[in-house]
């Protein structure tokens, strides 16, 4: 009644399905009766980390703190090189970025491009966040989806990411891992790595709930489906025009690529009953 129905109108316009039902409807977050995660809890998953000597350092003002930059963020370690992977396609660029530790990888931002902007577009992005980075190296996740050339492109996804990351000044360290697993694997993956069952022994992933929430929330809203194959994750909401898509599976497949990237050796050595560490 406050409001009016033509802010609400401006509102549903303006922010995603999910943003919408959840922050202007005042709608609890639901949960896919048959989730790709099912094992994925906010409480437990997801964390907070600020740097606030920036803040102190800006004298807490505002204009200066609007300025969206990696300063801000207090968990990334500025002498450890940043690790990432990328869902590519013509409705969004996403990728996944993280600083992993041992076994506990933090999911440290989310960051998407849509059209008219394109791939080389979120590189730049990129690259204008994480300007004061000490450490201009990154370790770059692809499989095979990132080395295809098209009859229209002489170049890759990987070609044009790579490129990018060169001209601004960053090392580029390419983890290459082929073709992608089965949905049937990274199902039985998921399921162990947000389990816990292995405790520090274990592979731990966390989110940061202010950065990270995007790729958070496309995990939480995929589901599953079974055939003959096994256990599939369901893509049909990216076709679907009513959901935007930053809220369907694209930005999940990207944190896929990423952990499964980083600690698909390690999974296979719990699988057999043994742990040793693996350098990837």
């Amino acid at each position: 009644h406050a409001l009016g129905l033509d802010d609400f109108k401006q509102m549903k316009r303006n922010l995603s399905q999910f943003e919408f039902e959840t922050s202007s409807l005042i709608l609890a977050r639901s949960r896919m009766n048959k989730s790709f995660y099912p094992l994925l809890r906010e409480e437990l998953h997801t964390y907070e980390r600020y740097n606030y000597s920036h803040f102190e350092n800006v004298g807490y003002n505002i204009e200066k703190l609007r300025i969206n930059d990696c300063r801000k963020d207090g968990d990334l370690d500025p002498s450890k090189p940043i690790e990432f992977a990328i869902d590519y396609g013509s409705q969004i660029n996403i990728m996944a970025i993280s600083q992993p530790t041992g076994m506990l990888c933090r999911i440290l931002k989310g960051m998407y491009v849509k059209p008219s902007l394109v791939l080389k577009d979120l590189i730049k992005e990129f690259c204008a966040y994480y300007k004061y980075h000490k450490q201009k190296t990154v370790i770059y996740y692809y499989d095979h989806t990132a080395v295809g050339k098209s009859a229209t492109s002489v170049k890759s996804y990987k070609d044009v990411v790579v490129e990018e990351l060169v001209a601004a000044g960053w090392d580029v360290i390419e983890r290459y891992m082929g073709q992608a697993p089965s949905h049937d694997t990274k199902y039985l993956f998921w399921q162990q790595t947000l389990e816990e069952s292995k405790g520090e022994n274990g592979i731990q992933v966390r989110f940061n709930r202010d950065n990270a929430m995007v790729l958070f929330k496309s995990m939480e809203h995929a589901e599953a489906r079974q055939d003959r194959n096994g256990v599939q994750k369901d893509k049909r909401n990216e076709q679907n025009d009513n959901v935007m898509p930053e809220d369907a599976t694209h930005g999940s497949d990207a944190v896929d690529m990423l952990v499964w990237g980083k600690y698909r050796a390690d999974f296979k050595a719990l699988q057999q009953g043994s742990y040793e560490t693996f350098v990837m």
